[in-house]
């Protein structure tokens, strides 16, 4: 059974940092940018598609009942017993985090306004197998997950391409 998983917290870099061109040449270090939002992972299993982050992980279920949409999304476009990492945001992160705190029903109230998403950033196990592949080689998987949600690709199709 896949559970949620202790990621590696991203690090800010000052682009003023002298170090800055260090990192641009190096192949140990991935660069990319961040959203402005907040970070989970999202757990889809038989029966559930549930979000956590780190601090959330002992709260089960804790803005589950906020994003029915973006559940019922990932329901239709990703295989069961599959984790992702990512950012919900509306790219606002004041109106994201007001979204995120607020009880549902302001919540959902809130959404009507401001367009919350699911941005995934990373797949971590996908249809019960654990990617271990280098992290461009996933991130391939990433494209084609956000491809298939813009062309609204039935889910055989899509699973088909990820072989």
């Amino acid at each position: 059974m896949i559970q949620f998983v202790n990621l590696m917290e991203p690090t800010q870099l000052d682009p003023n940092d002298e170090k800055m061109d260090m990192y641009w040449e190096s192949n140990e270090f991935i660069l990319e940018p961040i959203e402005e939002g907040r970070r989970y992972q999202c757990l889809i299993s038989e029966n559930n598609v549930a979000f956590s982050t780190k601090k959330e992980r002992s709260k089960k279920g804790l803005i589950d009942d906020k994003v029915p949409e973006i559940i019922e999304n990932l329901k239709t476009i990703i295989p069961q017993n599959s984790l992702l990492d990512g950012y919900l945001t509306t790219g606002n992160y004041n109106e994201t985090l007001r979204i995120l705190e607020s009880k549902t029903e302001t919540s959902l109230e809130l959404q009507k306004k401001h367009h919350l998403k699911f941005i995934i950033m990373d797949v971590i196990y996908w249809n019960n197998e654990q990617l271990a592949h280098p992290f461009f080689d996933r991130r391939k998987i990433v494209e084609k997950i956000k491809n298939t949600m813009k062309n609204k690709t039935i889910l055989e199709k899509c699973a088909e391409k990820m072989k």
